[in-house]
């Protein structure tokens, strides 16, 4: 369930919404996952927002992350460094990009730096799978995958 400002709005995914200008607060509620979690949010007349919350769980398993990026921070990309990644997988999947988690499937044109990028999906029965792709400025990359069924690692 969404709330703002304590009044329900709807559920998530939820696509224009109007919010009036100004101060609010964004309260995403799930009851079955213990889930109540709330975002200070503010609103600038006449423009336009998008706001992505990601709730995942604090602990990721260590083979989904890339040591060499596991620290790193959003960053923001210039609009003539960027290129884009739309990922698409059966079963659904979480997402990690550059070893951080960016979403599940399907994901739409996440905006990426320029340049060589790893991705890793965790699909919900603990398949894993990765790979690496090239992101040219301006270009939408296009990923659609079917995750293999876990190897019995464990990986869940």
């Amino acid at each position: 369930m969404v709330y703002l400002d304590g009044v329900l709005v709807g559920t998530t995914p939820l696509f224009r919404l109007a919010i009036p200008a100004g101060d609010h607060q964004l309260t995403l509620v799930n009851e079955a996952r213990s889930v109540d979690v709330a975002e200070d949010i503010t609103i600038d007349e006449g423009r336009a927002h998008k706001l992505k919350l990601l709730l995942a769980p604090e602990q990721v398993p260590e083979t989904l992350l890339d040591s060499a990026n596991s620290s790193a921070e959003v960053e923001c990309v210039d609009d003539e460094d960027a290129g884009f990644v739309s990922v698409q997988t059966t079963p659904w999947s979480r997402v990690w990009l550059n070893g951080k988690l960016v979403g599940v499937t399907p994901l739409f044109q996440q905006r990426v730096r320029a340049g060589e990028h790893a991705l890793r999906f965790m699909g919900r029965d603990g398949q894993v799978q990765a790979m690496r792709l090239m992101v040219t400025p301006g270009e939408v990359v296009k990923v659609t995958l079917t995750l293999t069924p876990a190897d019995g690692l464990g990986l869940r």
